[in-house]
């Protein structure tokens, strides 16, 4: 059994992280397959909103479809042992379902642990920011616990703006105008875009109008 999972969960409540559950998951061995499939997840982390945007876990070990290919970019065979994240985004009827996932190595786990602890912290990406927490308790290393199947694990979201505010001006302005802010309802973008829209089409058609006598003013 991993050891407590109330160990070091202190960080629930400080202001730059929420979290979808305070509970951490237990990962033992019976939480472990050697490959991702739909129906085979580990845990599913509940979202703000019940059962809108939540995102299912797998603890993979030895995967089976493992393959190092140099330059490979296919997350579910570039790595032998990791936590794989997805997010189903729900579907419009004019748009495609689709979802959103991660993978993060053990390597990873280690190389970002703080063993004054047993914690990890590994910040990752599905349609918003994340953080996930890894923790063994007193008494485990957290190299010893990934390896042993004796671990706990939280997801949580973050409050920090600083990641948000390396997006350049324009690139904001861009994913307003084509409604594609990251983890804001299509609906709302689409309220939000769809002013600056119509502002940004009168201002060029003013400016053609001043410019080319030959077509009526505003």
């Amino acid at each position: 059994m991993a050891n407590d999972p109330s160990m070091d969960w202190s960080k629930i409540g400080i202001t730059d992280y929420a979290y979808y559950d305070e509970s951490p998951f237990e990962v033992t061995n019976a939480s472990v397959v050697d490959h991702r499939e739909s129906d085979n997840y580990a845990e599913k982390f509940t979202s703000a909103i019940p059962h809108r945007h939540d995102i299912r876990a797998w603890v993979i070990r030895d995967n089976f479809w493992y393959f190092p290919e140099a330059g490979s970019t296919d997350k579910w065979t570039m790595y032998r042992d990791y936590l794989g994240f997805q997010m189903n985004l729900e579907s419009l009827p004019t748009l495609p379902y689709t979802s959103k996932t991660a993978a993060i190595s053990f390597e990873t786990i280690v190389e970002k642990a703080n063993f004054d602890n047993n914690t990890s912290e590994i910040d990752f990406t599905l349609n918003a920011n994340y953080i996930l927490f890894i923790n063994t308790g007193p008494g485990m290393l957290i190299s010893d616990g990934l390896w042993m199947n004796e671990f706990n694990m939280s997801i949580g979201w973050s409050l920090n703006l600083s990641a948000a505010a390396s997006t350049s001006p324009w690139a904001l302005v861009g994913q307003i105008m084509t409604f594609s802010v990251p983890n804001v309802n299509w609906y709302v973008s689409v309220l939000i875009g769809v002013p600056l829209d119509m502002m940004i089409g009168f201002i060029i058609i003013a400016i053609i109008t001043r410019f080319i006598p030959t077509i009526p003013g505003l």
